[in-house]
């Protein structure tokens, strides 16, 4: 469903108060690899390794200094509807003058998905997928804890039927209890929705538990990818080693 190809991203640094340039940032260096349909893929790496850089990217949000991104099977006229991402900070993510009802009925209206007449009753529909009651529309984000706000963006992110998720980062904020929760919702979602998954995570034993194949990111680039379970059983790169030894409580 989607492919990444030899992505390069530099940023400029400027300095001074002319805002004179001052050096190139190279983000991402080369970076390729691909996500079936249908599966969870997951991308890993501690931070700084340029994992939401090419979050970014892959949702259009951010251009690539070369290289591209090829979805198949997915227009560029119904990109915006069909490619979703949720972010890793539920605070910033949502308007705090904006009630939760509103926020999810946002992009609905955007993509003349319903009719006006329609939109309390697919607000609903979405606030229950994510195991919010209907009461939950009319109240602001001040007004929910994380997690409850991390399902609001999830319900904001499917309100467009999306064929691919990105999810960046979207379960850090929380506490493991509230963790545990969210992902059973996430990936029965998926299974319900007929959806494909790019998981972003430094946790791997979140990987472990919900990814077919991994990419591990170091420095901006993939140091190695392949099917989770001979990347965790016979790491081949010793950053990857190295993540699996601290993750498993070893040195």
């Amino acid at each position: 469903m989607l492919s990444v190809r030899n992505v390069n991203k530099d940023f400029t640094l400027s300095g001074g108060v002319l805002g004179i340039r001052s050096g190139i940032v190279a983000a991402l260096r080369g970076v390729s690899f691909d996500v079936r349909k249908g599966e969870t893929f997951a991308l890993i790496g501690e931070s700084g390794s340029g994992k939401t850089t090419l979050a970014r990217i892959i949702a259009r949000l951010t251009p690539p200094t070369s290289g591209e991104v090829i979805f198949d099977k997915i227009g560029v006229d119904s990109f915006r509807k069909d490619v979703q991402i949720v972010f890793q900070n539920p605070y910033a993510s949502l308007n705090p003058r904006m009630r939760a009802g509103e926020i999810i009925a946002e992009p609905l209206l955007i993509n003349r998905l319903v009719k006006k007449t329609s939109l309390r009753e697919k607000v609903v529909s979405l606030l229950r997928l994510v195991e919010m009651p209907p009461e939950t529309a009319e109240r602001l984000p001040s007004q929910f804890s994380g997690g409850q706000r991390q399902r609001i963006c999830i319900a904001r992110a499917l309100a467009t039927s999306p064929k691919f998720l990105i999810l960046d980062e979207p379960l850090s904020s929380l506490d493991l209890t509230i963790q545990a929760r969210m992902l059973d919702m996430l990936m029965a979602l998926k299974e319900r929705l007929g959806m494909t998954y790019l998981f972003i995570t430094h946790n791997l034993c979140l990987v472990k538990r919900v990814a077919g194949r991994v990419a591990v990111m170091k420095d901006g680039r993939v140091v190695e990818q392949g099917e989770t379970a001979r990347v965790f059983s016979a790491p081949e790169h010793p950053y990857t080693k190295g993540l699996i030894a601290v993750a498993s409580g070893r040195t």
